[in-house]
């Protein structure tokens, strides 16, 4: 795992718990019916443990093996937090009509700018990791100028995007259960992000 994609995944982690409670809002304002109580208490367990197991402070190696072996089942499941986030807003303008015009409103508007702000963030650490691994290479003859080129492209969009799904999965944890820890929060985001960024490297490639 390149360092570019732990900063990026870092920050999308730190970005999701910021935005925690704005996920508790969209709980509060119908994520709580998106999954019954058994299913809440079993994701709880699951989230919880996942950050108590401490994936992200493990040896850099360990940790990249991890990822590497599990990216398409983090890339699918970042998919089903996305989706499920989606049925959050709908279920709070739909049932929750005073909410949705209120306090969820502006939880949504929130997290809306803390995805953008990420995707932005994860453009410039991306995109200049890569256009300083592009420039290196174009020296030494292994990339000629519009393969540099989009290099640099491919990886600012990537971590664009894998930021923003990072984040949307923390917030559409805790929009969906109610409540986590920060530890765990930060993983599912961390995760998310990273899963995400070599899901769609290895789809790019």
């Amino acid at each position: 795992m390149k360092t570019s994609h732990q900063y990026s995944a870092t920050l999308a982690g730190a970005a999701a718990v910021s935005l925690g409670p704005a996920g508790k809002v969209l709980y509060e304002a119908g994520g709580r019916k998106i999954v019954n109580q058994g299913g809440r208490r079993a994701l709880e367990w699951f989230i919880e443990e996942i950050g108590r197991a401490g994936l992200v402070r493990a040896a850099p190696r360990l940790a990249t093996q991890v990822f590497e072996e599990t990216a398409t089942q983090v890339v699918s499941t970042g998919s089903v937090l996305a989706r499920s986030g989606a049925d959050v807003v709908r279920s709070v303008r739909a049932g929750f009509p005073a909410a949705s015009s209120s306090g969820a409103r502006a939880a949504v508007g929130q997290v809306a700018a803390g995805v953008g702000r990420a995707a932005g963030v994860g453009v410039v650490i991306d995109g200049t990791f890569g256009a300083v691994e592009a420039a290196r290479q174009y020296r030494t003859g292994d990339m000629d100028g519009g393969q540099a080129c989009r290099h640099v492209a491919k990886e600012a969009g990537t971590g664009a995007a894998a930021s923003a799904v990072g984040v949307v999965a923390g917030v559409t944890a805790v929009a969906v259960v109610g409540t986590l820890s920060a530890p765990a929060v930060f993983t599912v985001g961390f995760l998310g992000a990273v899963g995400t960024k070599l899901g769609l490297l290895a789809v790019l490639s």
